[in-house]
Order: C-alpha cells, then structure tokens, then sequence
C-alpha cells in the first residue's frame, strides 16, 4: 500500500528512483538499515509491494514510469507533500531490455539510442528537478547517480548505453559543482556486474566469463551497491562531492572485456 506518514524530526526520507530492480532493491534494503525512511518509484507494482512488505514501515512506495516525466514530477512533489522533505535522492533506472537492441554505432537505432537516454540520465534528470529545490531551501541534501561501467571504458557492443552511462557521472559532476556551495552533495557509483536475477536471466553463462575476468572471487551483489550508496548519502561521507566511485570487484583494473 502507498504509505502516507509524515516525516518527523529524526528521521531521514530518501527517495529511491528505480526501486524495484535489482540494484534498487538492494540500495532500499541498507537505506533502511540505516536508518531512512525511503519511498520507492517505479512502474512494477507487484514488486514495490514486495518490497515494501519485505522492509516494513520504513518502506513506501509511489508509481510511476522512467519513461514518462509527468509521472516522475508528481511521484516526487507526492513525496515532498506527505513527508515535508527529502533528504537523499538515489537514481537507478535501467531498462535491461534494450541491451539486445543496442550494438556497435552503425546498428543502433535513433529509436534504441532516444530510449537508453530517456531511461536513465533524462529520468535522473527529471528527479533531480523535481527534488532539488526542497534540499536548496532546506540548506542541505545528498543525491547518488547509478551509472555503469560501460560509462567509463570503450565499449564495443553497447554504444547507447555506454553514453547515457557515462553522461550521468558528468551530470552529477556539474550538479555538485553549481550546488555544492549551497549544501547540496552529488556523486555517482559505478557498478561492474552485479548478478542479480535479471542479470543473470540476461546474461546466463556469459556470467562466468565476467567473473574470469573480474579481480574478485565473486560478481557483485545488490547489497554491494547498497552499503556503498548508504553510505555516501550519510554524515560519514560528507567531504565527498563530486566523485564518480567504480563498485566492480577490480573488473576495469584487468581490463579484459569478458563481451568479446
């Protein structure tokens, strides 16, 4: 059920865009272990409801679409009029299924090309609109941008992607940097393969050479990306701003390109 309770003195509210994927769900898991109050976006229901049953009363959720920016707009002004404020803003929208649509730059389609933008760096866009002018009169907030590591390596099967990956770590760059010294924090987090269910639908044996060539005994998990994200919306991390910090197990430091 969409929760409704309103923010009391103690209690940090994030908001969680892209919630019920798998690294969402897994950045709402820490959040709430942390201590926040978190609402999850997204479009899938059932799962929110999931989610929201798994983590209890520190957990709500609002719909809406990565796609549709009037949805993303009134999930957000929802939030901000139930709760009163919004403390962190975490991003992690992606739409797994224009992997197989997207390739090398010659067979991406303008249509495959507009969607991989719209899905994530415009979505985190519109969030972010949406959500900053209550952290700017509040005096302070925390906002982390998921990006991937394909957003910061050549990639030569994905070229949609890759751009839309590498332009949400500019963009979180720039908002820290015309924000920052009004108490606003950015940073991103990039992931190498976290091997979460749909992931491994997706990907199935290729799994195996991504771990061949990860430094690591293991893929990540959400949980890996969680904690990281708790933490860099928390006290703790408040001397970092503007960072984009590379989560892959040492996938980019052997370099290999487990696609090929």
């Amino acid at each position: 059920m969409v929760g409704d309770t309103a923010a009391n003195s103690t209690t940090r509210t994030a908001v969680v865009l892209g919630a019920p994927g798998g690294i969402g769900s897994g950045i709402c898991t820490a959040l709430v272990a942390a201590g926040w109050h978190v609402v999850a976006l997204g479009r899938n229901e059932g799962r929110l409801q999931e989610l929201c049953e798994a983590l209890g009363n520190s957990c709500e959720y609002r719909l809406c679409d990565a796609y549709d920016a009037a949805s993303i707009t009134a999930a957000s002004e929802s939030v901000i009029a139930a709760r009163g404020r919004v403390d962190g803003l975490v991003n992690s929208v992606a739409d797994t299924a224009l992997g197989a649509k997207d390739g090398a730059l010659l067979q991406t389609s303008l249509e495959t090309w507009d969607r991989s933008f719209q899905s994530s760096i415009r979505a985190y866009f519109i969030a972010i609109q949406a959500i900053l002018p209550g952290m700017l009169a509040a005096g302070e907030g925390a906002i982390v941008n998921i990006s991937s590591i394909g957003g910061i390596r050549g990639d030569q099967w994905l070229s949609a992607y890759s751009a839309a990956k590498a332009g949400i770590i500019q963009l979180s760059r720039t908002i820290s940097a015309q924000y920052g010294r009004e108490g606003i924090r950015c940073n991103s987090v990039i992931p190498g393969v976290i091997a979460h269910a749909s992931v491994r639908a997706a990907l199935g044996p290729m799994l195996d050479r991504a771990l061949a060539q990860t430094s690591s005994t293991r893929l990540g998990q959400p949980e890996d990306i969680g904690e990281l994200v708790a933490f860099l919306l928390g006290e703790k991390s408040g001397f970092i701003n503007g960072e984009a910090i590379v989560c892959d197990g040492g996938q980019t430091a052997r370099g290999g390109d487990w696609m090929s």
